[in-house]
């Protein structure tokens, strides 16, 4: 009997081991370069265009497969045209910067990002956008500063481009929650074993 508790502790405790390290690979690869501010704000209203739209991401993004694409519209009525395209900041890979075209005047300012973290291959998407010029009417905005809100901010593994629709990122693993109710499980049954080996 002895020996059968024995096993079943060994037993426990290389679950529990191998649980914790399943959580923690667990943690690493849901990992992805999400929008965390951005500069000029989602939604700022500026009375002149800026020289530069930056933005700080969550991780470390590839320098060769992540996009920071500038779009101008005049209107909203107005498609939006591509008028620049950024990069990530080789001393700080958590940044990426676009600088705007001369001369480039009131409308409507959009930035189309895709991150991809080389650790992983996660992917991101997501967008911003601000205005130059008197606000629309009826309108409600910052008018300046940063800000982590991000449009359409989806992930991806497949390195497929995709948009959501989600005002802000869902983050974590959804095996998180499960992987946490089978380490309190066997917490509880490791408890009932010591308690049920000192009462013999």
């Amino acid at each position: 009997m002895q020996r059968m508790n024995q096993w079943l502790v060994r037993v426990l405790v290389g679950t529990c081991v191998a649980l914790a390290l399943s959580f923690v690979a667990g943690g690493t690869v849901s990992a992805h370069s999400r929008l965390k501010s951005s500069s000029p704000a989602d939604g700022s209203h500026l009375t002149s265009a800026p020289t530069t739209v930056s933005a700080v991401y969550g991780e470390d993004t590839s320098l060769t497969g992540s996009k920071f694409d500038l779009y101008y519209a005049k209107t909203s009525g107005d498609a939006p045209t591509l008028v620049a395209g950024g990069k990530v900041a080789v001393n700080d890979r958590t940044q990426m910067r676009v600088d705007l075209p001369a001369g480039s005047g009131d409308g409507i300012y959009t930035v189309k990002w895709h991150t991809l973290t080389e650790d992983d291959n996660g992917q991101a998407d997501g967008s911003f956008s601000f205005t130059v010029g008197a606000p629309p009417a009826g309108s409600t905005g910052n008018n300046s500063g940063t800000s982590a809100m991000s449009k359409g901010d989806s992930t991806s593994n497949s390195g497929s481009m995709s948009n959501s629709g989600s005002a802000l990122p869902q983050t974590g693993n959804p095996a998180t929650g499960l992987l946490w109710l089978a380490w309190a499980g066997l917490l509880v049954l490791g408890s009932g074993l010591a308690v049920r080996r000192r009462s013999a």
